[in-house]
């Protein structure tokens, strides 16, 4: 039989495990309570009207809104352009439009009209028929070099400089002379130099101009060495870089790199001579009888 002693070791055994129990019990009824969700907090009213309307008015970030590039137009163009030297029709319809950044060369044979279409359209011919549009500056290097030859090539430029107004004229002059290795002879008249040298003076305007100009070069590479070629070649793709426009008559190569459209004349025009002096005959045909009719009506 169990003795008394034993019997109450038994039961605070048994009261011991059933308190050790009790934590784990209720933690357990704890766990298992299903989790009621906190009522959220009112929304103040007017911030969210104010958080409204700035989502209204802001721009969207995902929306990527692409430039179109600008297309330039023509900067120069020619439409049924005819032209003549004295009494003889050397071309009778010539067109073409040029764009910032090109360059033209103008090629034919000799007697083909090259230097009088450059001439015309620098304003120093008039033209038989059609028109010539230009909205950029245009400067004008001729066959002959226009430089006076009691003056030095520095006194040149800055003749030149003064009368068209060229801003910070006088660095300019020294920067257009040392990049056309002229410095050793600047100061010499032109009289006594080269026909290479003097040409490297009259090229030396064209750093004087404006940088979107058109320049009309005819012939520009005469009598000029190989190091001076590549300076102008050098010149030409800088100035189309800037937005520039060359057109160029030339018998040499001239700024390849630059990958040139060719404008080509035919050596002759005789086909349309006929026409547009039977023309210009009947307008003063018109002219001499609205003279003569004007007298009489004054008689």
């Amino acid at each position: 039989m169990e003795s008394k002693a034993d019997s109450i070791r038994r039961k605070a055994a048994s009261r011991g495990a059933a308190s050790r129990d009790r934590p784990k019990a209720a933690a357990t009824k704890k766990a298992r309570k299903p989790a009621v969700a906190k009522p959220a907090k009112a929304v103040d009213r007017k911030a969210a009207t104010k958080t409204a309307k700035k989502a209204t008015k802001a721009k969207p970030t995902d929306t990527v809104q692409t430039k179109r590039p600008i297309e330039m137009g023509p900067a120069l163009r020619l439409v049924n352009v005819a032209i003549m030297r004295g009494e003889r029709l050397i071309q009778q319809t010539i067109n073409h439009e040029m764009r910032p950044g090109q360059m033209t060369l103008l090629t034919g044979p000799n007697g083909s009209g090259k230097s009088s279409l450059l001439r015309a359209i620098s304003g120093r011919l008039s033209t038989v028929r059609g028109s010539i549009s230009c909205t950029v500056p245009l400067l004008y290097v001729g066959h002959q070099d226009g430089v006076s030859g009691v003056l030095s090539g520095r006194q040149n430029l800055a003749s030149w400089a003064g009368m068209n107004g060229v801003a910070d004229a006088a660095s300019r002059i020294e920067n257009a002379i040392g990049q056309l290795n002229a410095a050793p002879f600047a100061n010499l008249p032109t009289r006594v130099l080269s026909r290479g040298q003097r040409r490297r003076f009259a090229l030396a305007r064209l750093l004087l101009g404006p940088p979107g100009a058109l320049w009309l070069l005819d012939e520009p590479s005469v009598g000029l060495d190989i190091d001076t070629m590549q300076v102008l070649d050098s010149m030409i793709s800088s100035h189309l870089g800037s937005g520039g426009l060359v057109l160029a008559a030339t018998h040499l190569p001239l700024a390849p790199y630059a990958r040139p459209e060719v404008l080509a004349l035919s050596e002759t025009a005789e086909e349309g001579m006929n026409v547009v002096l039977a023309s210009q005959a009947a307008d003063k045909a018109t002219k001499s009888a609205a003279s003569a009719k004007d007298e009489t009506a004054v008689r």
